[in-house]
């Protein structure tokens, strides 16, 4: 009797270390909730009553809202997962708990087809720099999930948060006037007047998903151009131009030469074409930053170059700069930069 329940009692022990045993190889999972934010709501009291301040608060308003892309799960840079993104809170379920994972999001497109974290970012450099209206909001995160404290019944839970910004830099015209002289020949004192367009020349080839620079020549994106085709009258007054990103160029991050304005004079039934070089952004130091808007107001003075990136005709075109970030929503005046 004694053996009988000595060898009962030794199953029963086998049995517990089997349950202790298959409680410590089964890995505990945790439910990962990704909050993602993009730019900050504004206020009255931390802007100024000018036409780039307005015009700039309201793009950011508009921007700011997330409503597209992919969200990006990696372990030991592999993907794991991909998620769409549909609104500000995205939901993974069932990650390990004790892992280390990357999570990455893109926002404003979904064409990516990478399965590494590398080969993601350098998809979002080439995407970011196809068109103005394919502006790329990127960011990351990497966390170890935790065991976190949950109510009886209830599911463990870790909470991340990314903030996504753009990749490239923004430039915007916000007005432009003129002051022409009588030495300014008479097609473009008065023929009647075009913005045809805006381009970058001479940009930053390359740009890192931070917003820095590199210097390497890979993953080349040429500064982005924008067609305006804006009529305006060639007074003290000019015109302001609307809220539309449509109207904006793009280019990396860092150095820029030239921003030109092409416009178009007709006068007398023939069209004059004439270049408007403007090194204002040229000035700063650093360069262009990534997610910022930089708007320039623009006043004519002359009849411009035959081409862009002309120096001889510099005095031709003066402007003044104001730039706006668009995680925060801060803008400032740059002093000094009318060239």
């Amino acid at each position: 009797m004694k053996i009988k329940n000595l060898f009962i009692m030794s199953l029963a022990a086998l049995s517990l270390v089997a349950c202790s045993n298959d409680e410590d190889v089964t890995p505990k999972t945790s439910n990962v909730v990704v909050n993602l934010s993009s730019v900050a709501p504004e206020t009255k009291a931390t802007t100024k009553a000018e036409d780039f301040e307005t015009l700039a608060l309201q793009s950011l308003t508009a921007e700011k809202k997330i409503s597209s892309g992919s969200l990006y799960v990696f372990e030991n840079d592999v993907l794991i997962t991909k998620v769409v993104i549909t609104g500000n809170e995205v939901s993974i379920p069932n990650l390990t708990v004790g892992n280390t994972y990357s999570f990455a999001a893109v926002v404003n497109n979904t064409a990516t087809t990478a399965t590494t974290k590398d080969g993601l970012k350098a998809e979002v450099i080439a995407l970011s720099g196809k068109d103005a209206g394919n502006f790329v909001m990127y960011g990351e995160n990497k966390v170890n999930l935790e065991v976190k404290e949950v109510p009886e019944g209830g599911q463990n839970s870790n909470n991340v948060s990314i903030e996504v910004k753009r990749v490239l830099s923004g430039v915007q015209l916000v007005s432009i006037k003129t002051d022409f002289g009588e030495n300014v020949p008479l097609f473009a004192r008065e023929g009647t007047a075009v913005v045809k367009s805006m381009q970058l020349l001479e940009t930053n080839p390359t740009s890192r998903l931070d917003g820095g620079v590199i210097a390497a020549k890979s993953d080349k994106i040429e500064g982005v151009g924008a067609t305006l085709n804006l009529t305006f009258t060639k007074n003290e007054t000019g015109v302001t131009v609307g809220d539309n990103n449509a109207l904006r160029a793009y280019c990396c991050p860092g150095t820029i030469k030239y921003v030109v304005l092409n416009v178009t004079y007709n006068y007398k039934g023939t069209d004059y074409n004439r270049a408007y070089n403007i090194t204002t952004l040229s000035n700063l130091d650093g360069g262009l930053l990534g997610n910022y808007l930089y708007g320039l107001k623009v006043t004519l003075s002359g009849a411009g170059s035959d081409a862009g990136g002309d120096p001889d005709k510099f005095e031709s075109a003066k402007a003044t700069l104001s730039v706006a970030n668009w995680s925060n929503g801060q803008i400032h005046d740059v002093p000094n930069q009318e060239n």
